[in-house]
């Protein structure tokens, strides 16, 4: 999260002069549902960034500049443990409305688009991308 706060706080004042900009934080599924703790995945600062989004809105919005957050459930990523297997694959996507995990590619669609010129009237929300694990 202090990552996320100090490189918004350096390209903020750029921004703010020039009436335009995008931020996207990175949350988690965890900050909506929570998580067993663990090293890799603490689930502290998911909330911190999902909760951060709304204010950070208020604050910079009148500049021009959107603040949203991005929280992945379930992506085939490294970060879930190592390269994901077809058999843990199937596994997660047990609970998942979509059958099957998300993709990098799909995250980065959606981030794409909320920092694209398109997205310039959306602002101080979070976008689940979970394949509707949150209400499954």
């Amino acid at each position: 999260m202090r990552g996320t706060f100090l490189v918004s706080q350096a390209v903020l004042k750029g921004m703010i002069e020039r009436r335009v900009g995008r931020i996207v934080c990175i949350s988690s599924i965890s900050a909506q549902r929570g998580a067993a703790p663990s090293p890799r995945s603490p689930t502290a600062l998911p909330k911190e960034a999902s909760s951060a989004s709304p204010g950070s809105g208020r604050e910079v919005g009148e500049h021009g500049v959107t603040v949203n957050c991005v929280a992945p459930g379930p992506i085939d990523t490294d970060i879930m443990g190592g390269t994901l297997t077809e058999e843990r694959k199937s596994e997660m996507s047990q609970g998942i409305m979509m059958g099957r995990v998300g993709t990098r590619e799909e995250v980065a669609a959606l981030m794409s688009f909320l920092l694209g010129a398109d997205a310039g009237y959306i602002t101080a929300a979070t976008y689940d991308i979970n394949g509707g694990l949150q209400v499954s």
